[in-house]
């Protein structure tokens, strides 16, 4: 794979990042964030702290979907979407 030379610096990277919540509180910019059901409870404490955090954002749960709801829900997730940018 072309990649494999980057993925222990891009993984070492992720696995660093920290948020600062106070940085994120200043942003402005509407933001959708979406988080499956069915995926680990990791990801809904993650997004509902996002939801915190952020100045203007909306949070909504995809019931029943995972971490990859854009493959195997993709109506769900256009729906969403859409009508989150109207």
């Amino acid at each position: 794979c072309a990649a494999a030379p980057t993925l222990a610096r891009e993984l070492r990277a992720a696995h660093d990042f920290r948020v600062d919540p106070a940085a994120l509180h200043e942003c402005s910019v509407p933001t959708l964030l979406l988080w499956g059901g069915a995926s680990p409870e990791a990801f809904e404490i993650s997004a509902k702290a996002l939801h915190r955090s952020l100045g203007r954002s909306t949070l909504q749960q995809l019931p029943g979907q995972s971490h990859r709801a854009m493959d195997t829900a993709p109506e769900m997730v256009y729906a969403l979407i859409s009508e989150f940018l109207a």
